[in-house]
């Protein structure tokens, strides 16, 4: 049998194979697509970082920068896998969106003015300023704050923890004094790291080496002694007795009838800390600014904790401090 390759034969093939030609490339394509995807790393809700922005705050992405840029200034640590940014707007949908976001575990920090109550001719309420407005439906997706590192309760029985408490109690367990803990003059318990952070990437693709897991580990010592001087760094300015601090702790008015008249007049509510006030970091605008105010953008401007998946990951859920310092370092005049 003539099997001889010719020019003839060949584009006979061709006129009558090509599609199936075609197919096989394409599956062969999708098939190599699909190994890469169900080989490569896939970021936990822990590990992506979500900065959103509520409505009347915008945000700098180019000011802002990469992931990468977070990382080599310790505003995030290497765990930190993804970076994305969303700004909310009124366009009937946002209420529907950060439902559905948070639901699902995303969101680390929210951006947000603490603006005044719109009224009305005869004085009544027709928007809550964005923080009271924020506070009145999502108080239950951010962090307590409260600066005497007590919890809160509110009117319907849910009980908030509260996050510098949980951040003390995180880092005792690997700092000690004598055997005691001590996050704020103990030494690291490199054993107790490395062994809890080996656990964690047991199914993380990224360290497939020994040599690779080692030098992660160190990586690990170094998340955790930046975590450290971040939090008593902020700890001071938050229950320190000094207004100009570059960060303080923002108290707000819930939402709420407090005088039982079947109304809520402007302001009026339960007293929460349930954000960081950002307004004395004076060149913060660069990155943020609150839009209501022309004059002076970064009055009023608070951070909000996200208490949505990256809570359930608790070597994860402390990222914002780290990056609430960068913040400070970067922006106080």
């Amino acid at each position: 049998m003539d099997a001889k390759i010719t020019k003839k034969r060949l584009g006979l093939l061709l006129s009558y194979d090509w599609i199936k030609i075609a197919a096989i490339c394409a599956a062969a394509v999708v098939l190599w697509l699909v190994l890469l995807t169900s080989l490569a790393t896939r970021a936990t809700k822990g590990q992506c970082f979500d900065i959103y922005t509520y409505i009347g705050v915008r945000i700098s992405t180019n000011e802002l920068g990469t992931l990468e840029t977070l990382r080599e200034k310790n505003a995030l640590s290497d765990d930190v896998l993804d970076l994305t940014t969303y700004t909310l707007t009124q366009d009937g949908y946002e209420d529907m969106i950060l439902s559905v976001r948070f639901q699902t575990g995303e969101g680390d920090v929210l951006l947000v003015a603490d603006t005044q109550d719109t009224v009305d001719e005869s004085g009544q309420v027709t928007q809550y300023g964005g923080l009271r407005d924020y506070l009145s439906g999502y108080m239950s997706y951010s962090a307590c704050l409260n600066t005497d590192l007590s919890g809160y309760e509110d009117q319907y029985g849910y009980v908030y923890t509260n996050y510098f408490a949980d951040c003390e109690a995180y880092l005792n367990g690997f700092f000690f004094t004598d055997g005691e803990p001590d996050y704020e003059n103990g030494t690291l318990d490199k054993q107790i790291a490395e062994t809890r952070f080996r656990e964690r990437i047991k199914k993380d693709k990224r360290y497939k080496k020994e040599e690779q897991k080692a030098a992660a580990v160190l990586g690990e010592f170094e998340r955790l002694e930046n975590l450290r001087t971040s939090y008593v760094r902020l700890k001071g300015w938050v229950t320190g007795d000094d207004e100009n601090a570059p960060i303080r702790v923002r108290t707000c008015n819930a939402p709420a009838d407090t005088n039982g008249d079947g109304v809520i007049s402007a302001g009026e509510g339960t007293p929460v800390q349930f954000a960081f006030d950002l307004s004395n970091l004076e060149n913060i605008t660069s990155l943020a600014g609150n839009t209501s105010n022309a004059e002076n953008m970064a009055q009023d401007l608070c951070m909000v904790i996200l208490e949505t998946g990256s809570s359930s990951e608790t070597d994860m859920r402390f990222e914002q401090i780290t990056f609430l310092t960068y913040l400070a370092d970067k922006y106080d005049a």
